[in-house]
């Protein structure tokens, strides 16, 4: 029997733009679902604020387009659907910050439409809804326009390797990461606690493909600090390291996912929910909303990892299993 291929569409927004809650989450979390729609026709409809497309082509995907950014509502809904009509697309897969309503009501009047959503945003009336948010349980329910909406960690988006479970000698006792943008540049807050608190133990930043780079680092710390602009594999980096201390995206469920505990400084105040959620369940450390004492609190984690490292194993690792993009391809790949 013939498997069923689909031409499949991404339309996402993202890239270096401080102060737009944007960032590479979205991108990441596209990319991670793709790859499981390899014997598919893809596409992406990029709204690139900076490093978009290049992530995308560095990944492998070659078929993209452009869209401007800030389009109006109807110039979004022109170009998407000039690309439905082109390609003749089967199925839209929306992953963006803010998705409208009548976006996706007009959209479903020519292909299926998938909306991935984040925190507690689950009303669109999409063919599809998918939300990964910690602070659901897993579970499967119709939201108010009767679309049928997957929610939970259960079905976050993170790549699938985070699905495997093996043991490997950890090189670094902390990795520091803060998104792709890093817009608050808590990286060097970060080593700005390291001027008052020295915690001689081997740590590893890496700053993501449009965070700044650090210039410099202090010499007492070469020897103790290894600096990565960017990595194509979070897998093999957060499995190395016995603690971490990221914001509170994607990149908290990979921790999660992994058993390895971790705390959260929140750049954008949608992250301070997620933030909350997982110190409730006793996961993760919550540092709060980044700002001028964010340094101190660091000072302060640096500390309990140094003195009591003990009392801050992470309580439970199966809350994200890493399974959460194959589950949402196969009920794409169901849609009738």
């Amino acid at each position: 029997m013939k498997t069923k291929t689909m031409k499949i569409l991404f339309r996402v927004s993202g890239g270096k733009a401080p102060k737009k809650q944007l960032g590479f989450g979205h991108a990441y979390r596209s990319i991670h679902l793709a790859q499981n729609f390899k014997k598919n026709t893809l596409f992406f409809l990029l709204e690139d604020y900076g490093g978009l497309e290049k992530l995308f082509s560095n990944f492998g995907f070659d078929k993209i387009y452009q869209i401007k950014k800030e389009a109006t509502l109807t110039n979004d809904l022109k170009k998407t659907l000039e690309i439905i009509h082109k390609e003749k697309i089967d199925v839209l897969i929306i992953d963006k910050f803010n998705t409208s309503l009548q976006y996706v009501r007009n959209l479903r009047k020519f292909v299926k439409v998938i909306v991935i959503s984040d925190l507690n945003a689950i009303d669109f009336p999409a063919d599809l809804v998918f939300n990964g948010f910690v602070g659901f349980r897993k579970k499967i329910q119709h939201n108010k326009f009767g679309t049928k909406c997957f929610l939970g960690p259960s079905y976050q988006i993170i790549d699938n390797r985070f699905s495997k479970r093996q043991k490997i000698r950890k090189k670094y006792k902390l990795l520091v990461t803060f998104g792709g943008l890093d817009e608050n540049n808590i990286a060097s807050k970060f080593l700005q606690a390291l001027e008052n608190y020295d915690p001689e133990f081997p740590i590893k930043i890496i700053l993501g493909p449009g965070a700044p780079k650090l210039i410099k680092i202090q010499k007492n710390f070469k020897s103790k600090i290894t600096v990565l602009q960017e990595t194509k594999n979070m897998y093999k980096e957060i499995l190395s390291a016995e603690f971490g201390l990221c914001s509170g995206g994607i990149t908290s469920y990979e921790f999660a996912s992994l058993g390895v505990p971790f705390a959260i400084i929140s750049q954008v105040r949608h992250q301070v929910k997620t933030a909350k959620e997982w110190e409730k369940l006793g996961v993760a450390y919550n540092l709060g909303f980044v700002n001028k004492m964010t340094y101190k609190k660091i000072e302060n984690f640096l500390h309990l990892i140094k003195s009591n490292s003990s009392l801050i194993r992470s309580k439970n690792s199966k809350i994200v299993d890493g399974l959460g993009g194959r589950r949402i391809a196969k009920e794409i790949m169901n849609l009738k």
